[in-house]
């Protein structure tokens, strides 16, 4: 799936709160070390692997105000959303390919996951007497 662009907070918004899980790449065309793992994040956004994943880009530039309220200090900086929500923990800041990599898969699994427990029938009301 191709890396999308929002071009506003709306359209960043309403991509965070689907239900597939998200990362977003928050960048800036002036950052060198944005330009050199750009290529690496393309990559992964067409991975089989990862097929289920929403990859996006972000201009912060273009979205100034919105990273200012969610306090990004840095670029690049990735984040990891499922279910509309923020997974911190999985945060990654710099271009740490290494690091972007092994989150992104345990995004992958944790959404693999909640997606199974979500489908999964309940013990209690397949039990009959």
């Amino acid at each position: 799936m191709p890396v999308l662009h929002p071009k506003n907070e709306i359209e960043l918004i309403n991509i965070i709160l689907t239900k597939r899980p998200v990362v977003a790449d928050f960048s800036a065309t002036w950052c060198g070390p944005c330009k050199q793992i750009a290529p690496k994040f393309e990559e992964m956004s067409n991975k089989q692997e990862y097929a289920n994943i929403v990859f996006v880009k972000v201009d912060v530039d273009e979205l100034a105000d919105y990273c200012r309220e969610i306090n990004l200090s840095s670029v690049p900086a990735f984040h990891f959303y499922l279910g509309g929500k923020a997974i911190p923990e999985l945060e990654v800041k710099g271009a740490n390919l290494a690091a972007l990599t092994a989150n992104t898969k345990k995004l992958a699994v944790t959404a693999a996951s909640a997606s199974a427990q979500a489908s999964a029938p309940h013990a209690a009301s397949s039990y009959h007497v």
